[in-house]
């Protein structure tokens, strides 16, 4: 019976695809150990049929990310351990820039969050500023308004028993 997994380590815990568990001292530990790939011919099982190991190393920029496990009963080819690492090589690429992608989402989901923070922070003193302004803006034109319309008809803005006085006086306005 052929099988395989795939080990994947993500940040300190390894993620397994194909299996429950990596024992310690396995090949695949020890694959990810020495960051090397490793094939076993010979695992103690006798005849044409028995089960061989590959264990690929998946790296990106110099570290193992995982393994691909396979065991196969009966021969792996030398092209097919070839192909074996090229996969390996590629599927490890691949996981470093899916893990390189969710860790700039994450960085970017919270940037989104300080930023919407901040902008509220501005907010606040910002309404209180244009509260102010309208505050103070009505209080200075009321007076403001009183006394020019003083200065342009002194006589209307009077009150009426004022002009009535003024008027009996002689003093037209």
């Amino acid at each position: 019976m052929d099988e395989i997994a795939l080990i994947v380590r993500d940040d300190e815990r390894l993620v397994i695809a194909g299996g429950e568990r990596v024992a310690a001292g396995s090949l695949a530990a020890r694959v990810l150990e020495a960051r090397e790939s490793a094939f076993v011919c010979d695992t103690g099982a006798l005849g044409p049929s028995a089960p061989r190991l590959r264990d690929a190393t998946l790296l990106s920029g110099g570290r193992a990310v995982g393994v691909l496990a396979v065991e196969r009963c009966g021969d792996i080819s030398t092209g097919e351990r070839a192909a074996l690492e090229t996969i390996g090589a590629h599927v490890g690429v691949a996981l470093e820039n899916a893990r390189l992608v969710s860790r700039q989402r994450r960085f970017a989901a919270e940037l989104q969050d300080r930023v919407g923070a901040a902008r509220r922070e501005l907010e606040e003193p910002d309404r209180a500023k244009s509260a102010f302004v309208a505050i103070a803006s009505h209080e200075l034109r009321t007076p403001l308004t009183r006394a020019a319309g003083l200065q342009r008809d002194p006589g209307r803005s009077a009150p009426a028993s004022r002009r009535g006085h003024a008027a009996r006086a002689g003093h037209a306005p």
